[in-house]
């Protein structure tokens, strides 16, 4: 899966290196993707200050987090998939934020 500054997440397929999926939502220039292990989630950080959970079977969000103070940059999942922790850079010399870890189990376990 890769995201771009145009607002939109593209899904291939690596045997063939077609784009499968394509979503796109307005103001989502994407900072950072990152796989959740064992799971058919992408957890997406982005400059309109969001966490998104994407769900890559048909490409949709699962979930979005509330949006955090400053831009998001990073993002990571724990090795066992239940937590998450995303970051920023700061703004205007107020130094970078972390955001502590996260559940994810709960999204997940919405999962049909």
């Amino acid at each position: 899966c890769t995201g771009s500054r145009d607002n939109t997440l593209l899904l291939w397929d690596v045997g063939t290196g077609q784009c499968v999926e394509k979503a796109c939502i307005s103001r989502n220039l994407v900072t950072h993707l990152c796989w959740v292990p064992k799971e058919p989630y992408i957890l997406q950080t982005s400059e309109d200050k969001s966490i998104r959970l994407w769900d890559i079977r048909g490409l949709q969000v699962a979930h979005v987090f509330p949006p955090k103070q400053h831009i998001q940059t990073y993002c990571e999942v724990s090795v066992d998939g239940h937590k998450c922790v995303s970051c920023s850079s700061g703004f205007g010399g107020e130094g970078c934020e972390a955001t502590p870890a996260f559940s994810l189990c709960l999204w997940m376990a919405q999962d049909p």
